[in-house]
C-alpha cells in the first residue's frame, strides 16, 4: 500500500546534521514493507490532491455544518445551558476569598438565569451599597449616622425595615423582614422603592454627622 509523501521515497532523505532523527525518518520507522512514503507536489496536477482541495474549499464555503450528533438540537442547547449553569454556581461558591459579595450571596447562594436585578433601589437592597450611614462610612465618604439611634450599622435594610422615622412609608414591611423577602414580593418591593426613594429626598432630615 504506497502511501504520496512526495517525489523520493523516504529512503532517499538525507539525515538531518544533528543526532536526532527527522520526522519522516521516525514515521518510517512506524512503518512496516507494505508501505512506502514519496515526496509529491502539492496541488500541481496530481488527481488525489486537486479532488481533495476542491473537498475542502466546498466544505468550507457552506452555510452548515454536515454532521449528525445522534441528538435533538434542543437537547445539545440544555446539555450547554445545564453545563454553564454548573460551571457558574461553581464559580460562586469557591469565589469567597474575601467579604465581597457576601451578603448578596447570603441572600442568593444560587445562581439562576432567569433572575435579573437592574432597578438602582433593589440593587442596594442586594448588595447592601446605596446612600446609607453604613455604606458612607465602610468607604470613608462621609462620617454620619441615623438620628433614630436604633441602630449602630445603618444599613440598607435598617431603613427599609427597622428606622421609625420612616415608619409611616410602612404598610407590609416588617421588621424582621429579609431582603429576599422583600426582593421576592412585587409589593414588598414596590415599598422598599418608595421607602428607600424617601431616604435620598429626605437625607439631611435622616442622616446626622457623627
Amino acid at each position: 500500500m504506497p502511501y504520496i509523501f512526495g517525489q523520493h521515497e523516504c529512503t532517499d532523505v538525507p539525515p538531518e546534521p544533528s543526532n536526532q532523527k527527522s520526522s519522516i525518518q521516525e514515521t518510517r520507522d512506524l512503518l512496516d514493507n507494505s508501505i512506502t512514503l514519496h515526496w509529491v507536489k502539492a496541488h500541481i496536477g496530481v488527481a488525489g490532491n486537486e479532488a481533495t482541495d476542491r473537498a475542502a474549499k466546498s466544505a468550507a464555503s457552506k452555510d452548515a455544518i454536515d454532521i449528525h450528533l445522534g441528538i435533538p438540537e434542543r437537547s445539545i442547547k440544555r446539555m450547554l445551558k445545564d453545563s454553564l449553569l454548573k460551571q457558574w454556581q461553581q464559580n460562586w461558591e469557591i469565589n469567597d476569598v474575601d467579604d465581597k459579595a457576601r451578603h448578596t450571596k447570603n441572600i442568593f447562594p444560587e445562581v439562576a438565569r432567569t433572575r435579573c436585578i437592574s432597578n438602582a433601589y433593589d440593587i442596594q437592597v442586594a448588595t447592601n451599597h446605596g446612600l446609607c450611614p453604613f455604606y458612607l462610612r465602610r468607604f470613608n465618604l462621609r462620617n454620619c449616622s441615623c438620628r433614630c439611634g436604633e441602630n449602630v450599622e445603618d444599613d440598607v435594610m435598617h431603613y427599609v425595615a427597622k428606622c421609625h422615622l420612616l415608619a409611616h412609608l410602612r404598610k407590609s414591611i416588617k421588621r424582621n423582614s429579609t431582603p429576599l423577602q422583600v426582593l421576592s414580593s412585587p409589593a414588598l418591593c414596590e415599598e422598599m422603592r418608595n421607602i428607600l426613594r424617601y431616604v435620598y429626598n429626605n437625607e439631611s432630615n435622616i442622616f446626622q454627622t457623627d
